[in-house]
């Protein structure tokens, strides 16, 4: 009775052994998982921070490209100023020019009557010294 006892205890032994080793390699196994899963979460990692590292040069290229273009922005600002500052100028030298075209047409009209009274007035003192001669 010992001796099956015995056996009995031996084979609960061998079973409980064979549990525990397949508990252990259970365990080793969702142990590996882990590593493997960390693992790939520290390449993930490194990856996304490369693509944040890489976002954030963008980020400051398109910052450097907005302040270029804000600069150029004010300049053409400035320059349209300039450019209607100098239209009016323009304009009004213009209307300078044309003041002064209507005071030249007015003269030429002045110019016009005093030659047709010089005319009349040779007419004149020619008829006078023909009336002398004769």
């Amino acid at each position: 009775m010992v001796a099956d006892e015995v056996r009995t205890l031996a084979q609960r032994t061998q079973d409980a052994t064979k549990d525990i080793e397949s508990i252990i390699v259970k365990v080793q196994a969702s142990a590996q998982e882990a590593v493997d899963a960390i693992h790939s979460a520290e390449e993930k990692t490194a990856s996304c921070e490369q693509s944040v590292e890489a976002s954030a040069e963008a980020l400051a290229t398109i910052s450097g490209s907005v302040s270029v273009i804000t600069r150029m922005n004010t300049q053409i600002a400035a320059n349209s100023g300039e450019q209607g500052n100098v239209a009016e100028s323009i304009s009004r030298k213009i209307d300078d020019i044309g003041a002064v075209a209507q005071q030249a047409a007015g003269h030429a009209n002045d110019t016009q009557e005093a030659s047709r009274q010089l005319a009349r007035l040779a007419d004149e003192l020619e008829n006078l010294v023909n009336q002398f001669r004769a």
